[in-house]
């Protein structure tokens, strides 16, 4: 086994070792194992790290001196696992999308990237309609972070560039777009989407009720509730006595309270409900439950 060229190139992808180990399920000190040499790599094990890698059939004869079947097994797993080499991104609600990148490396481009991606822009893609263009972060292999360009592609443009290439993985990538804008525009897809859609809608709209005080007859319902409860407590007569007064003011302060506001006119809709059963299941505190009980033992004496 080559084991400089195959640190170079995990160097080149901005890997270390414990990260490639991480990326292909296996653990590290096995890996180191397999590298320095005392023991050797498994069928399966390679299959991984070409995958990982992005490796030629030329650097895996190269690396690991691996025979044909290696070569057709990976092969095999490139095909089966397109949607693992191009992930196709539907953060976006009108169309899905592909990274360049991603599909640079899929393609099995030898050209720098953006060299490359430059040229595709040649045939008439226009920048903020079949791309946009994202600055990355990434840590280098010494630790050192450093940005690079991608670019965040539609299908249409995906598939217009794998035709370019003249190659049959392009071709391959290409039928796996259409495969992608099958399913995208398939009636179950679009009427998923819809639903998505008004439900967002209605979450927005709840949202933005949620941020709306209530009304002037809300308020003045409000106001009837806290003045029903003052007479439930201290009787029809008192309501606007010293003691009804205070049994308003200890509502209002309630539900002041509650909501986090100076005032009852500031409470939202969304609150409504609740402020109202504030109001119908208040009950004062001890010393103003004996004034109360004083008070309506002074007026029955009155009136005997």
């Amino acid at each position: 086994m080559n084991v400089l060229d195959l640190k170079a190139e995990i160097a080149r992808c901005d890997l270390t070792i414990p990260k490639l180990a991480d990326m292909i399920g296996m653990n590290k000190k096995k890996l180191y194992s397999r590298i320095n040499g005392k023991t050797s790599f498994k069928q399966t094990e390679i299959v991984k790290i070409s995958q990982a890698l992005n490796l030629t059939e030329e650097k895996i004869m190269t690396i690991f001196f691996c025979r044909r079947s290696f070569l057709k097994e990976t092969k095999k797993v490139r095909k089966t696992k397109m949607n693992d080499l191009i992930k196709v991104n539907y953060d976006k609600a009108d169309r899905p999308t592909v990274m360049g990148r991603e599909l640079h490396d899929a393609l099995e481009i030898k050209a720098r990237y953006n060299d490359w991606f430059k040229r595709m822009c040649e045939y008439g893609f226009d920048e903020n309609s079949d791309y946009i263009t994202l600055t990355q972060k990434r840590v280098t292999a010494q630790g050192n972070e450093t940005t690079y360009t991608d670019h965040q592609i539609t299908i249409d443009m995906a598939k217009e560039i794998c035709m370019i290439q003249r190659s049959d993985i392009g071709r391959k990538c290409r039928q796996y777009f259409i495969d992608v804008e099958k399913q995208w525009n398939s009636p179950e897809a679009t009427m998923k989407r819809a639903l998505r859609f008004a439900d967002n809608t209605i979450k927005l709209l709840e949202q933005e009720l949620a941020d709306v005080l209530i009304t002037v007859e809300q308020e003045r319902t409000l106001r009837n509730e806290i003045e029903i409860k003052a007479i439930d407590l201290c009787g029809s007569g008192r309501v606007y006595s010293v003691l009804g007064t205070t049994l308003r003011i200890l509502i209002i302060a309630k539900l002041c309270e509650a909501f986090g506001v100076a005032k009852t006119n500031l409470i939202k809709v969304s609150q409504y409900d609740a402020a109202i059963e504030i109001c119908r299941t208040f009950k004062p505190d001890k010393n103003t439950r004996n004034r109360i009980n004083n008070e309506r033992f002074l007026l029955k004496s009155i009136r005997q």
